[in-house]
Formats: C-alpha cells, structure tokens, sequence
C-alpha cells in the first residue's frame, strides 16, 4: 500500500482484509489466482488458515479470522522523518504449512504443498482476494498510541458490529474498520465520518474505515456498540480502536 501525504509523528493506521478466492479462478498458473507457479491446478486455500504478514516498520495492533473466508489485520506506525508521499509497503499473504522460502516447497506436501491440488511448484505467497488502506490521523500520542481495542466476528449476516470500548485518556479519539465478504457495500455508523471503502467490485473482500466525528472528552466513557449494515449478508469482523491524544 502506498503512504498519503504525510507528516512526521502522524498516526498511520493500516487496515487489509483478505478473502477466500474462488475455485474457479484458480485452476493454473497465474490465470487469473494462482495455488502455485508450477502448471497444476487445485484447490484456493481459505482464508481463515492464511496469516498476513505485516511489513517492517509497523506494529500489529489485532490479527482475526471469521468463519472461513476472512482474515484481517490491523496495524499502526507512527511516520518517520524519512516517510515520504507514494512510499509503497507490502503486507504478504502466507498460505497454511507454506514456508516463507520457497526454495522447500517442490511437490504436494513434500515437505510443505503450495496449493492443495496434485501439481508441483515453487511456493509464492498465496493469493487471496484482499483490500487494504492506510488512514492518516495527527495529534495522537506517539509512545503508546492504542487505548483499547475491541473486535467482533459475525457470521452471514448484513449487520456489522464494532463493540464498545472504554476511553482510558480524556479527549479520545475513535475509529471504526470493518470488513465483510463479498461484492458488497456498508452504512456509515452515525457519529462517525468515511475515511475509505475499498473492495474488489463484483467478488469481494469489501471493508471500510470511519472516524469519531467529535472526540470523546471524557476518560471513562462507553462509546457504545457501533453497527454498520452491508447490501449483502457475510461473514464480517467490526472493530473499535481508541486513540490517545498527545501527553501534555
């Protein structure tokens, strides 16, 4: 994912979904999903036994799955003086019993399979339908950013819900990340404001960032579950994260 226009000591928050990707897509080599890089065809791993691998530099703040089509991670960093406007990271997907040097995967299973077909091959990362975005918010603290983080997994349903979180800083701020299987859309929970949607239109994974609209000045309170409602029911996660504001 490539950096918004940033500024040194700003809150950058990643969110990435993956999801399970059709059969049907992955039947060779790299047309259009590939299992693995040699000329097998076989099966499309679920997401649910994939990790995602954050990239150096940012700390993993909630890694989850829900059923077994979705995975996500949240993560954070705070912006170097040398982050620049455009600079790429890479967050990879590692499949199951995939080793992450692919010089030990040569045959089904043998010592580690790179699909789930009969083929052999030289294991990539494995493939799965993903989205991400990356937020940008200034006037948190930089040294222990993260108050509270909550997190809930749905499955087949059109409703999403962020649990409540309690604000431990007077002056908090709060944000919101979703996401849902599916070629999909979701409501904007009221009090809060649309960072970004991002999926992949007519498959999926679909998932959303919002912001408090106000912060919440008082340490203590309950922010309440905040629900967002998709076009198309599907295994979802929803998630609060509380922010602190810079020490005085």
């Amino acid at each position: 994912m490539i950096l918004p226009r940033v500024a040194s000591g700003r809150f950058l928050f990643a969110t990435v979904a993956i999801q399970t990707a059709s059969n049907s897509l992955c039947t060779d080599a790299g047309i259009p999903f590939n299992c693995c890089t040699g000329s097998a065809s076989g099966s499309c791993q679920d997401a649910s036994s994939a990790s995602i691998e954050v990239p150096a530099g940012w700390t993993e703040i909630q890694h989850d799955t829900c059923g077994s089509d979705l995975t996500m991670s949240l993560a954070y960093r705070i912006a170097q003086p040398g982050d620049f406007d455009g600079m790429l990271f890479s967050w990879n997907f590692l499949g199951a019993g995939q080793p992450s040097d692919s010089s030990s995967c040569t045959g089904f299973g043998t010592p580690d399979a790179c699909c789930t077909g009969t083929g052999t091959g030289t294991c990539p990362y494995s493939t799965f339908l993903g989205a991400g975005g990356i937020t940008e918010v200034s006037n948190v603290d930089t040294i222990t950013p993260i108050e509270n983080v909550s997190s809930l997994c749905t499955l087949d349903s059109a409703t999403l819900t962020a649990p409540s979180i309690t604000t431990t800083e007077n002056n908090s701020l709060v944000l919101l990340a979703y996401g849902v299987v599916g070629s999909n859309d979701m409501t904007e929970p009221a009090g809060f404001s649309l960072v970004y949607k991002h999926d992949i239109g007519g498959v999926g994974v679909d998932m959303a960032n919002f912001t408090s609209s106000l912060v919440y000045p008082t340490s203590g309170t309950d922010t309440g579950d905040q629900i967002s409602t998709a076009t198309t029911p599907g295994d979802n996660l929803g998630y609060q994260i509380g922010l602190s504001p810079p020490l005085p």
